[in-house]
């Protein structure tokens, strides 16, 4: 339960063959008293290291361990995003702006 507290990624498709992961939550349910870290992985082979404080998101980044698309809800903004990522690149979230 505490991993769903700091990243969901749910399947979007019914045969695990087709799973890409929807797009990544980062904090969907942490009380806004809560800081630290984590690193989890996500559905798509995705492996998310995120630094927080007081429940928002200071850092994150996130390793791509199959290559394929990232789909993420920018945790800045709200908005969901996408990027085509290879096998072990690193791609950092930022906020826009």
């Amino acid at each position: 339960a505490l991993q769903e507290m700091l990243l969901q990624s749910p399947a979007e498709e019914p045969d695990p063959a087709l799973y890409a992961g929807g797009p990544i939550r980062l904090l969907p349910a942490v009380p806004r008293t809560w800081s630290g870290s984590f690193r989890l992985c996500a559905r798509g082979g995705f492996v998310v290291d995120c630094t927080f404080l007081h429940g928002r998101v200071l850092s994150c980044s996130v390793l791509s361990t199959r290559g394929g698309v990232l789909r993420y809800v920018d945790p800045w903004c709200g908005h969901i995003r996408s990027v085509e990522t290879k096998v072990g690149e690193s791609v950092v979230l930022r906020a826009e702006g």
